[in-house]
């Protein structure tokens, strides 16, 4: 896989909101880009977010999963975050290999994390997710 460019996608959730689904929020930086592969991490992995707030919880991100938008409209429904995981901390479930993609736009403001259960955050923290895409 050629990769040209890699993104972190943060989808920071405030304290005291409550939920199954949270909106990943506009990306201006991979509008009308190829999505090439992506990845997730967690509070196991990361200590912090990129903007300082803790990752979501390993239990969490467990219940976790991702669907994304495209022109079409739902394009790929309910991935597993766990099914994204490649870090290996000794403590989470992992895959081997990049989840690979062949160059599709996502409509990123349409795009959300799904939970299985309701999720109500008692302090910030974020879901992050690693985007590599070519222009």
């Amino acid at each position: 896989m050629q990769v040209n460019k890699y993104e972190m996608v943060e989808i920071t959730i405030t304290t005291g909101t409550s939920g199954t689904r949270f909106n990943i929020p506009d990306q201006p930086k991979l509008r009308f880009t190829k999505l090439n592969g992506l990845e997730s991490y967690n509070a196991t992995d990361l200590t912090a977010s990129p903007s300082g707030v803790t990752p979501v919880s390993a239990a969490n991100f467990k219940n976790s999963y991702l669907v994304l938008y495209n022109a079409g409209g739902e394009y790929l429904n309910r991935i597993p975050l766990i099914r994204l995981h490649q870090v290996t901390n000794g403590t989470d479930a992992y895959v081997r290999t990049l989840m690979q993609f062949q160059g599709q736009q996502i409509a990123w403001e349409k795009s959300y994390i799904l939970t299985g259960t309701s999720i109500t955050a008692a302090a910030n923290f974020s879901f992050l997710i690693g985007v590599y895409y070519t222009c």
